[in-house]
This record gives C-alpha cells, structure tokens and sequence, in this order.
C-alpha cells in the first residue's frame, strides 16, 4: 500500500490516500495516534463509530477497548496474528441472526402425523414388492411414513425418542433395503430425524 514516495510521511496518511482508491464512496480519516494511547486517554473518540476492529493489540488494552466498545453500543472486533495462526474475536450486546437461507431446514411433512388421505395412500405401498424397479423408486417420505406406523405398532403408539429407539428405527430402514443402490432408501435414513419430531403445532405458534 506505500511506495518510495511515501518514505517520511505517516504511514497511515498513505495507507488511507491508496485504501481511498479502491472505492470513492467512502469517506476515509486518518488520525497519527497510537490506539493505546486513543484507549487510554480518549475513550470517547470509539463512540462515533458503529464498529471497531483491532488488530495486534495487548490483552489489557483489548479489555480496556472491550468495556468502552461496550458501553457505546459498539461493534466490536480483535484480531491477531502470530505467524501463520491467528486469531478473531467478536464482542458485541445481545444481536439476533436469521438465516433465511438454512442449510438444515426441518420441513413439516407430517411423517409423524400424517392425515387421512397420506395415510390411506400409503397402505398401497408394498415395501416387500419382489419387483426391484417399484421397489426402488417409492418417494422416501412414504416409506418413512410406512414404517413409523409399523415401528408404532409394536410399540405401544409410540414414535422413537431414545438415541437407542432412534438408532433401531434407523436399522429398520435399512433393513428393508433389497440393493446397495437404492437412493431412496438412503434419503429416508438421513431424513429420518423429521419422524422424530413433537406431534402438532409448535407451542410459539397461536392457533386462532
């Protein structure tokens, strides 16, 4: 970020100057003080901002930045390298992050309750069909609804709630495999976990 015409001039007046290059939108400050010295003697120069991030400094002088970030409603963020390690630090208030995107989506298809018309179209669904292309081609969601009704049976109505029961329910699946290749199989293993969720409307959910 410097070059030689930079020699004997503040290093951050410079750093700014090509930093300012890479977008003219921003506005870019510099100011010739040592942050310790900013920590020490004016904390009140860190309340203008929204956030901070600090690289390279002490432990008592993060502490100190730490308590003036946060008493200022401000953003805070450290950060330190040691050779090819390092480390991040983000110290903030209490903020909530909403994914909407997530990875890990629990869909509701009812396969721990399923309505009346799921349910009789699953009692034409034969899993012991001796015809391997049928076989391998029944959507997974009918075959975790098929089975959590025979797991039900023999056992009193109830769906699997112990890591054991879950573990078990997960071998009946697999027991029911004829090939090594049957997809759908191996999707209603993974997504066995969406039959072992609570019956019903969350209790976060009003119902009107």
């Amino acid at each position: 970020m410097v070059n030689e015409s930079s020699l004997r001039h503040p290093k951050a007046k410079w750093v700014c100057a090509f930093l300012q290059e890479l977008n003219d939108a921003v506005k870019a400050k510099f100011i010739e003080e040592h942050p310790v010295t900013l920590i020490d003697t004016n904390p009140l120069f860190f309340s203008q901002f929204t956030l901070v991030v600090a690289t390279q400094l002490v432990e008592d002088s993060m502490v100190k930045l730490d308590r003036i970030c946060h008493d200022a409603n401000v953003m805070l963020i450290f950060a330190r390298s040691y050779g090819l390690s390092g480390f991040v630090r983000i110290s903030v208030k209490e903020h909530a992050v909403i994914e909407s995107k997530p990875d890990h989506f629990l869909d509701d298809l009812r396969l721990n309750n399923p309505w009346p018309e799921l349910k009789k179209f699953t009692e034409n669904i034969d899993l012991d069909t001796s015809d391997s292309v049928v076989h391998k081609h029944v959507p997974y969601i009918l075959i975790l609804v098929k089975i959590a009704e025979e797991w039900a049976k023999s056992h009193g109505g109830r769906l699997p709630s112990t890591r054991e029961e879950k573990k078990e329910f997960k071998d009946l699946i697999k027991a029911k495999m004829v090939a090594t290749d049957e997809d759908n199989y191996k999707e209603a293993i993974e997504a066995s976990f969406k039959v072992f969720a609570s019956k019903g409307a969350s209790k976060y959910i009003k119902l009107l």
